[in-house]
């Protein structure tokens, strides 16, 4: 609990704040709303459960939802439920899918009851295995910051310096019950893997290793802000002079153009090293060069400029 209070000590949280509690009923979401209803001293703050049915377990997703709401009137908190009403586009992947549709319907309730920040119940263990994707996609020092602790003025992430366990021991200790979400150890997604077959044996040999990752991102990049926006803007499109990137190293180049697609896109989530290193070469390649980019984005080779935009619909190269 004591770690629990100084973290959240970091986010925008006083007396009389409003926070919707991501609560999928698991362990770990079990143990955030324990914690924000023991341990004290902490801020006055008005909390609710939200509770996001993918419906992709069928019965199983049906009993996580009822068990959401005994909780809840368990703890005597107002209580939501959405259920997701689209399905994953092709290509892409259902974790993906999963996460947009979580937070788009978190937002949706947000606004409606008139709350201020949404929680999550993200763990030091989330972080680590974050890192550890990021850096075998080929991860820029923005990417080993992990999971932020604020994320859009609206999001919180209050139980990111405790460990799973310490989540569900809080849990126990409040006499919360939790499930087990099946889907956690299907090995077809990528996260699973790590969480089930890497991790283990990696702690096992080194044991600090999840709070060493924790720690590192924890550390601000010092390079990060060294190099002045030279993009012009032009509504959602950002134009890099030919002349200014020239007096640039290639690793400040990708800085430059990492920083940029982060402010038209809002992070750098599906964007790896390639991505970036494509870019770049468009400083030197002929006008009409062309790189298709994550997210609908794309880059491109003009006269004088090189430009990160919005992939015209049927444009093809």
């Amino acid at each position: 609990m004591r770690k629990f209070r100084k973290w959240i000590k970091n986010l925008p949280i006083g007396d009389g704040c409003k926070i919707v509690l991501a609560y999928s009923g698991g362990g770990d979401s079990a143990g955030m709303a324990a914690l924000f209803l023991s341990a004290f001293p902490r801020p006055k703050v008005e909390l609710a459960l939200c509770h996001i049915n993918h419906k992709l377990r069928g019965k199983e997703s049906e009993r996580d939802e009822k068990m959401c709401s005994q909780i809840a009137k368990k703890l005597n908190l107002p209580f939501y439920s959405f259920k997701a009403n689209t399905k994953p586009k092709k290509g892409e992947s259902v974790e993906e899918w999963a996460r947009k549709e979580r937070y788009n319907l978190l937002e949706r309730c947000r606004k409606k009851i008139g709350f201020d920040f949404i929680a999550t119940a993200h763990t030091m263990d989330d972080q680590a295995e974050t890192i550890i994707l990021r850096i075998a996609r080929g991860t820029g020092i923005e990417g080993l910051k992990g999971i932020s602790k604020i994320l859009n003025n609206k999001i919180i992430r209050p139980c990111l310096s405790l460990r799973a366990f310490e989540l569900r021991n809080a849990a126990n200790e409040c006499g919360i019950e939790f499930v087990e979400d099946s889907s956690n150890k299907e090995t077809r997604f990528l996260r699973n893997k790590v969480r089930m077959n890497l991790m283990p044996v990696i702690e096992k040999e080194l044991p600090s290793f999840v709070e060493g990752l924790f720690n590192l991102s924890q550390i601000k990049d010092d390079s990060e802000g060294n190099y002045p926006s030279i993009a012009k803007r032009d509504g959602n499109s950002l134009y890099y002079p030919l002349r200014c990137l020239a007096v640039l190293s290639r690793k400040e180049a990708i800085d430059v153009f990492r920083a940029g697609v982060k402010a038209i896109n809002g992070d750098l989530r599906g964007f790896s090293k390639r991505h970036f290193e494509g870019i770049a070469n468009l400083i030197t390649a002929k006008k009409g060069a062309f790189v298709p980019l994550p997210k609908g984005l794309c880059a491109e080779r003009e006269d004088t400029s090189v430009c990160l935009k919005q992939k015209r619909i049927g444009a093809v190269r």
